[in-house]
C-alpha cells in the first residue's frame, strides 16, 4: 500500500524516473501484485520506455487475466506507439476472448488490427477492425474516439457519407475530440463543402486552444492512470 501510493505520487507529479524505482521497489517485495507491476507499466511508459512498460503490463495481465486495468493501459500505449508491441496482441486477444462484452476490449483489440491490416495492407484485418469498432459502439455509444476510428476506415474506403456520420457521432458524443473535427473538415475539404469545412476547422482550432499544454495532458494521463489502478477488479 505505502509503495503503491508514494509511486503514484510521485507519477502525477510527472516524476516518472523515481516513480518507476519505487514501482519496482514494490514489485519486487510483492512479485504476485498485479496491481504493482501495472503502476511499474505506468511509470516506464510516462518516462517513454514503452516497450519495457509492455513488458510489465503483460506480466501484470498473466497474473491477473480478470483484470481490466493492464490491459487498458496496454492498449492506450499500443495505439500511441510507432511500431506494434511486442506482447500486446496476444494479450488484448485474451481480453477480448475473456470479456467480449467490454467495449474497450474491443476497441483496443481493433486498433491492434487496424495497425497489422496498414502494415501489412490486410483488407482482412481492416475489416475485422471495422467489425469489432461496431461492437464497441453498440456496446457504449458514448465511445466516441470508436467512432472516431470507424470514420477514418470509411474515409480509407471512399464511403463518405458514412464517414461523415461516423466523424459527427464522434464529435456528439465527444465534442472535445479534436482529431474527429480535423478530419471531418479535411473531407468536407475534400468533397467540395467549403463552408462546412472551414466551420469543423475552426472548431478544431477552438480546441485545440482549449486543450492544456502538454505537461497538463501527461497529468491528466496519470490521474487516469491512478483512477483505473484503484478500481476493484471486475467481478
Amino acid at each position: 500500500s505505502n509503495y503503491f501510493v508514494w509511486g503514484t505520487e510521485l507519477l502525477l507529479h510527472r516524476a516518472s524516473s523515481p516513480a518507476a524505482v519505487v514501482f519496482k521497489k514494490g514489485s519486487s517485495a510483492h512479485p504476485t501484485s498485479a496491481r504493482m507491476l501495472t503502476g511499474l507499466g505506468a511509470a516506464l511508459y510516462a518516462g517513454g520506455s514503452y516497450e519495457e512498460a509492455a513488458s510489465e503490463l503483460c506480466r501484470a495481465s498473466d497474473l491477473e487475466p480478470g483484470n481490466a486495468a493492464p490491459y487498458v493501459f496496454l492498449g492506450k500505449m499500443e495505439i500511441t506507439a510507432a511500431i506494434a508491441l511486442s506482447c500486446a496482441e496476444e494479450k488484448l486477444a485474451r481480453f477480448l476472448q475473456q470479456q467480449p462484452g467490454n467495449a474497450q476490449a474491443n476497441y483496443y483489440f481493433a486498433m491492434v488490427l487496424s495497425k497489422q491490416g496498414r502494415e501489412a495492407k490486410d483488407p482482412a484485418d481492416a475489416q475485422r477492425a471495422q467489425e469489432l469498432l461496431d461492437r464497441a459502439v453498440a456496446i457504449d455509444s458514448k465511445l466516441g474516439e470508436a467512432y472516431l476510428q470507424l470514420g477514418i476506415l470509411y474515409a480509407g474506403q471512399g464511403a463518405n457519407d458514412r464517414a461523415i456520420a461516423a466523424y459527427s457521432k464522434a464529435i456528439e458524443v465527444t465534442p472535445n475530440l479534436s482529431e474527429a473535427h480535423y478530419r471531418l473538415s479535411q473531407l468536407y475539404k475534400r468533397i467540395g463543402e467549403k463552408a462546412k469545412a472551414d466551420k469543423e476547422m475552426q472548431v478544431y482550432i477552438q480546441v485545440q486552444k482549449s486543450e492544456a499544454d502538454e505537461v497538463e495532458r501527461q497529468r491528466r494521463e496519470v490521474q487516469q492512470f491512478q483512477i483505473i489502478l484503484k478500481a476493484p477488479p471486475p467481478r
